[in-house]
């Protein structure tokens, strides 16, 4: 399976649209997490961890940002990456 595949399903959503307009990010975000998952790729598991973490902050839904953000920073901390 293609890691590169992972990655823009995050990266290109519109985290400047507003509220009503983030269905689509959200339910591109949990596609590309359920793949994330699937590959055991940890970069890509940090990188659509935080770009999810995004969308749910863009939504103003704080209790998902908060997870999504802390189980980023987990897998950044465990696993040495510095960008995070």
């Amino acid at each position: 399976m293609n890691t590169a595949a992972v990655l823009p399903a995050s990266l290109l959503q519109p985290f400047t649209a507003n509220i009503s307009t983030l269905a689509r990010p959200v339910a591109s975000s949990q596609a590309a997490l359920a793949l994330a998952q699937q590959l055991t790729h940890p970069l890509s598991l940090t990188m659509v961890l935080f770009f999810d973490a995004k969308v749910h902050h863009q939504r103003r839904e704080a209790p998902l940002t908060q997870v999504r953000a802390e189980a980023a920073l987990t897998i950044a901390t465990d696993q040495g990456f510095p960008q995070f």
